[in-house]
């Protein structure tokens, strides 16, 4: 299967006192995206990235802009890019991603369209300082850096651009990852788990993440690694060096099998305790059941995900024919009957899936 999609619009300008050269300008002059990278639409709704756009004279009559997608991470740059579980600004968030969280303040604020100072019922000197981020409840997603802070005034870097009125507010605070851990929306995401009885094997999709970033004293960038385990959390190894996880840089998959990228949605969290260990031979339905229950419950905060691509999402239902016929299971028995000769479609070695155990893959003998 491609893993690019190519666009291109044609314009005929014969006739008209427009030439081919105008033209080109003019066609690449239209927005069709914010960012190459974390673009909200092409870039995180389909998991496509811009490889190129490119806008020319074709002949002496026509203008061309061509267009060029990436769908998975074998071209440059990767896709798809990560994403903000929860974006803070009014704009389309761009790596790297601080990791913050909203901290209410006390009292109102007299906001003015096109004024800096901001009035406060509450002395916010004990609370607020120079250089902190405020952002006002009548105009969330935009952040203001303060530039001085009195018992009754509060003086913005820049005017104040939202509407005039009295509103609450919160400062914006650093809030770094301490547990940082990863899970995938797919069981297909899975690197393996040789403790379940039988062990489940590695899927079809990707087998490890790694995570840029800086920590909370500013060094960096350092590469924190895990290999995932499906639907169930797994802690992501910090870098020898680093404390924690302040700013995202950077999210990437490895070791893609068949898809060629992920299969689900894969997000970094942060964990409210450590993950339990397993218990003793516990099977492949107690580990994708009750056991990745108990780890998803420990999710205290969704930090930065990375959607599946275009490419991956296309290939599912490829990938997984149904089988013609009815199928005859009996438990705890090897032997299936089925009503329909499989033999031109399956062969010793193929996984199998049945309805009535979607989650147990079974290999053929």
């Amino acid at each position: 299967m491609a893993d690019q999609i190519v666009l291109a619009w044609i314009v005929d300008v014969s006739g008209t006192p427009l030439g081919p050269a105008a033209a080109a300008v003019a066609l690449g002059a239209v927005p069709l995206y914010d960012n190459t990278i974390t673009d909200p639409v092409l870039g995180q709704l389909f998991g496509l990235t811009v490889a190129s756009d490119v806008s020319a004279a074709t002949s002496s009559t026509e203008a061309t802009r061509t267009l060029t997608l990436n769908m998975n991470s074998e071209n440059a740059p990767e896709a798809p890019p990560p994403f903000p579980c929860q974006p803070v600004t009014s704009t389309p968030p761009e790596l790297p991603y601080p990791l913050t969280r909203a901290v209410p303040l006390g009292g109102s604020f007299f906001v003015t369209n096109g004024v800096a100072a901001v009035p406060a019922t509450r002395n916010q000197t004990q609370t607020l300082s120079a250089d902190d981020v405020i952002e006002f409840l009548s105009q969330q997603g935009v952040q203001y850096t303060i530039l001085t802070v009195t018992e009754t005034v509060i003086t913005l870097t820049a005017v104040f651009t939202g509407r005039t009125t009295n509103t609450g507010a919160f400062q914006r605070v650093p809030a770094p990852a301490t547990r940082p851990a990863v899970y995938s929306t797919s069981d297909l995401d899975l690197s393996g788990v040789a403790e379940t009885v039988p062990p489940i094997p590695a899927q079809a999709g990707v087998s490890e993440v790694e995570v840029e970033y800086f920590d909370s004293t500013g060094a960096g960038p350092f590469l924190g690694e895990a290999e995932l385990t499906g639907r169930r959390p797994v802690a992501l190894i910090l870098e020898a060096g680093s404390i924690d996880i302040a700013v995202v840089t950077a999210m990437i998959v490895e070791g893609p099998g068949g898809f060629a990228n992920s299969v689900g949605q894969i997000t970094l969290v942060e964990l409210s305790d450590d993950l339990p260990a397993l218990p003793f031979e516990p099977t492949q339905d107690e580990y994708r059941g009750r056991l990745t229950d108990e780890a998803q419950l420990l999710i205290d905060r969704h930090l930065v995900y990375l959607p599946p691509s275009y490419h991956a999402l296309a290939q599912q239902q490829t990938s997984t024919p149904q089988l013609d016929g009815d199928f005859f299971v009996t438990t705890d028995s090897t032997r299936v009957v089925t009503d329909n000769d499989q033999t031109a479609a399956l062969s010793a070695g193929n996984i199998i899936q049945f309805a009535s155990q979607l989650t147990i893959d079974s290999p053929l003998g």
